[in-house]
């Protein structure tokens, strides 16, 4: 790696990042050669365009090899290879950062709109190509003349890819099409919509349609329905836009940006958007969060009702997040008198106290007591303490048993499996522990002076908020990724805010040139959030547009027919009613897919009861589903116990009285009717 920064010293250190970088060069070659390998006759199995792919690739290797050793060890040599890059580099500032986006541009490009992207998945390969344009990009932003590329610009540029490339994926979705793009989906527009958008259903308009999905979910995601012909192309986008923009706020409001920081003010913000977006954390935990950032250095009558909103928003978003806006406040109040230098006072204790009080008031108390007392106000009880009694249920032992062994636990997904190939330990440990370990030598070094009391405010929500985590995360439907770590997650933002605000920002040059621990660490923090945001990046792939438009057709066709004869169902792909691709049909609101799986993950016999007699009755017409098969997996496959919980409560019911009329597998559809229907469709 052409560096002009600190340098390896020890002919140890030199072998160890000798053969390491060779070995990921010969193994990014492997991985163009298995891609290439088949494709023609040529020289064994390759077609010639694949050839010539493969030798360019093997020579760029090669180069980037022999540039990497000889910089290691006789760096003499390339001193006029590096003065000739030194005086390539634009002078002008808006050159270099002209420069610097259109290489993060091409990147993006290349993986995300070009077939490449589909075909170079191998993690040593884009780990390659990763490494090479961070360095391009660190050397075009690098600003001391004298210098090939500084470690700061690396990290910079490190950022800047790992942001570019959350917000490009998340847009590759923004689509019209108009079949479910994933599992969920399409169910999940048809949730948003019903909130704000009642009226684009053929429902009876004095009855409320139910959905499957939290208060706070369903009023943030929903707010595009508020416009009239909303398209599914503009809710996508305000879906891509909720996947990113709020946790680059976060961070933003956790540091005050001020003109002589002002590029790490920004680039935190950039950071947090990679970080998060491992997870990646539901919006609406980071809007609280933003709450109490917003919270943090305000004053006492100003800071109240935002952590009060910021609790009871949390708490309509999911219960499970009830506690976490006070815990922030806490952390944030109590740990900010050791960054200014202050001893921590009674006032600090009294105005964290407060502020977290509040924050379980509207988490707590208000969503709880509140709609009891409103009641017992509108029919003139008396308001005793049994008008608010089980308010306190869910913190009681049977109610934390009961959320916890509703559905089983699946510990075998904490460590490497099918479902999720590195295991929720082993994921967490790459993602956070860099940042804690950070944070440890940051107080061990007294850049962060805290007391006993305060490492147990910092330490205590972390560690609870990691136990719930990790149940939640091996719950049976769970454990795919670490989204359930999300309030783990987004502490450690927290955390990292008060690391900067401690010594990080103001030294971050000189403690990059003389620290390797800081050195190592930081560049774990930002690297691995940065390449996780590239390595899972590819194009939309989606079927030909004929395909799709058959489906479609077909689907027309076929409810058109059914509705003469029954109800039409529409257990997935909700939202060809919620955009208008099929009309005119009545709402069936029960047995939507997403909740139809939790109670089957829950063995919810006498939810099903009612289902059955519908299949029974033949109920329905037609029923509009996924697509459909009785296959048990073998314990271990991946997301084994989802798929068999599944086929025993629906397919294998279902398939007992309907049978498949068509199956449109590059959509994901498919259509049922009765067995011994005496009708036919279309």
């Amino acid at each position: 790696m052409p560096n002009n920064t600190q340098k390896p010293d020890s002919t140890f250190a030199k072998v160890l990042w000798t053969v390491l970088m060779l070995a990921l060069l010969i193994t990014a070659s492997a991985d163009v050669f298995r891609a290439g390998w088949g494709s023609g006759t040529l020289v064994g199995r390759f077609s010639l365009k694949w050839l010539l792919t493969f030798g360019g690739f093997a020579l760029v290797c090669l180069v980037l090899g022999t540039l990497e050793m000889l910089t290691l060890w006789q760096p003499e040599r390339l001193r006029p290879l590096w003065q000739r890059a030194l005086a390539l580099r634009p002078r002008p500032t808006w050159g270099r950062y002209l420069l610097a986006g259109g290489i993060l541009l091409l990147a993006v490009g290349f993986f995300l709109y070009t077939p490449w992207g589909t075909i170079f998945t191998g993690f040593a390969f884009r780990l390659c190509v990763f490494g090479v344009v961070i360095v391009v990009v660190g050397w075009a932003l690098t600003s001391d003349p004298a210098t090939l590329v500084s470690w700061s610009a690396l990290l910079s540029a490190a950022v800047l890819l790992g942001g570019v490339f959350v917000l490009a994926v998340e847009l590759t979705n923004v689509s019209g099409y108009p079949f479910a793009l994933y599992w969920s989906e399409g169910n999940r527009l048809w949730d948003y919509s019903v909130l704000y958008g009642k009226d684009l259903y053929n429902y009876p308009a004095d009855r409320a349609i139910p959905a499957a999905i939290d208060p706070g979910r369903q009023s943030l995601w929903g707010l595009p329905f508020l416009l009239p012909s909303i398209s599914i192309v503009g809710v996508r986008l305000w879906s891509a836009v909720l996947f990113t923009i709020p946790y680059a706020i976060l961070g933003w409001m956790l540091l005050k940006p001020c003109k002589e920081q002002f590029a790490g003010w920004f680039l935190f913000g950039l950071w947090a958007l990679a970080f998060l977006n491992q997870g990646p954390i539901y919006s609406p935990l980071v809007l609280a969060a933003i709450l109490v950032a917003g919270a943090r250095k305000r004053s006492l009558w100003l800071a109240l009702p935002m952590l009060v909103l910021a609790g009871y928003y949390a708490h309509q978003s999911r219960y499970t997040w009830m506690f976490a806006p006070s815990f922030w406040i806490i952390i944030l109040a109590m740990v900010q008198p050791a960054i200014e230098d202050f001893k921590l006072t009674f006032k600090d204790w009294l105005r964290g106290g407060v502020l977290g009080a509040a924050g379980m008031l509207g988490s707590f108390v208000i969503p709880r007591m509140g709609p009891r007392i409103m009641e017992a106000l509108r029919t003139g009880d008396q308001i005793t303490v049994e008008t608010i009694e089980g308010a306190g249920h869910v913190l009681s032992g049977a109610g934390v048993a009961e959320a916890t062994t509703r559905q089983p636990l699946l510990w075998a997904r904490l460590w490497p499996n099918e479902t999720f190939g590195m295991g929720i330990v082993l994921a967490l440990v790459v993602t956070t522990l860099p940042l804690m370990l950070l944070f440890v030598y940051l107080v061990t070094k007294r850049y962060i002076k805290l007391n006993l009391w305060q490492i147990l405010v910092v330490s205590g929500p972390l560690l609870a908020f990691l136990v719930v985590g990790l149940v939640a995360s091996v719950k049976v439907g769970g454990g795919t990724n670490l989204h359930n770590m999300d309030m783990f997650l987004v502490t450690l933002v927290f955390v990292a805010a008060l690391a900067w605000e401690a010594g990080i920002g103001e030294r971050l040059g000189a403690l990059l040139r003389t620290s390797p621990v800081v050195q190592t660490l930081l560049a774990l923090i930002v690297l691995v959030p940065a390449f996780s945001a590239l390595l899972g990046a590819h194009p939309l792939a989606l079927p030909p547009q004929d395909k799709t438009a058959l489906a479609l057709f077909a689907a027309r066709e076929y409810v058109s027919c059914a509705q003469q004869y029954g109800e039409v169902l529409f257990m997935d792909q909700r939202q060809l009613l919620t955009f208008g691709f099929v009309e005119n049909v009545p709402l069936v609101p029960e047995y939507e897919k997403k909740l139809v799986m939790d109670e089957a993950l829950s063995g919810n016999a006498a939810y099903f009861e009612a289902f059955y007699a519908d299949l029974a009755s033949h109920r329905f017409a037609l029923i509009i589903s996924d697509r459909q098969a009785i296959r048990e997996k073998e314990t271990g496959e991946s997301l084994a116990e989802e798929n068999n919980a599944w086929v025993q409560w629906v397919t294998e019911p279902l398939f007992q009285e309907y049978e498949s009329v068509e199956n449109f597998k590059l959509v994901g559809m498919e259509l049922f009717m009765p067995l011994g229907r005496e009708y036919t469709c279309p």
